[in-house]
């Protein structure tokens, strides 16, 4: 299993977050397992999302892609996201 953290900043979190929302579809076609959204409790459009994928393959193909590209762009993403890949070690739990 592996975890990528995307950091990133956007002109506007609400508007980022309707684009993100809509995009539904596309994470689960890219493989990813489960996503989480974070941003920054001092400056709002300052995003985190966290995504599971199988595998760092998949992780690699899918936030590599033109349509992911796309989405970002429409959803106001500005600059390049940082990514940390990290390989899961243990189950995910409370």
């Amino acid at each position: 299993m592996t975890t990528v953290f995307v950091r990133h900043q956007v002109r506007d979190f609400d508007h980022w977050r309707r684009v993100y929302d809509q995009n539904e579809a596309l994470r689960q076609q890219g493989g990813i397992l489960a996503s989480s959204v974070y941003r920054d409790a001092q400056d709002p459009n300052t995003v985190v999302v966290v995504n599971r994928f199988p595998d760092q393959e998949t992780a690699r193909h899918f936030l590599g892609s033109p349509e992911l590209q796309r989405a970002m762009e429409r959803a106001g993403v500005v600059g390049q996201p940082e990514l940390w890949f990290t390989e899961d070690l243990s189950p995910f739990s409370l």
